[in-house]
């Protein structure tokens, strides 16, 4: 930086800013003081809100999972049902075409 003299105006502006910059540090202590007393003064209605956030996490978890099962579960019934635990099923094939599935690498 060099030696030479700020403006009036550069001079005011760095002023503002150590003043906003104080002036937002009080206010954050406040702030932070502020909350600590609410905390403390409310645990109960503290304690609950976290109960119903943690049985909410908890519900959507359960919900999701029955889902996934049901899901699993209703695909293998439909399986059995048909009596097979195979993928795939069909109908009317020909003796050429099981010759040409029994040759496939992937069966």
């Amino acid at each position: 930086m060099s030696n030479q003299p700020l403006s009036p105006y550069a001079q005011c502006a760095r002023m503002n800013r150590k003043g906003m910059i104080e002036t937002m540090k009080e206010q954050k202590s406040m702030i932070r003081t502020l909350t600590g007393r609410s905390f403390k003064k409310n645990k109960s209605r503290n304690l609950v809100a976290v109960l119903a956030i943690t049985m909410t996490a908890m519900m959507f978890t359960t919900l999701f999972t029955l889902a996934q099962s049901l899901s699993k579960n209703l695909t293998e019934m439909y399986l059995r049902q048909t009596g097979t635990k195979a993928h795939t099923t069909t109908k009317q094939i020909t003796d050429e075409q099981i010759e040409l599935l029994a040759a496939h690498p992937d069966v």
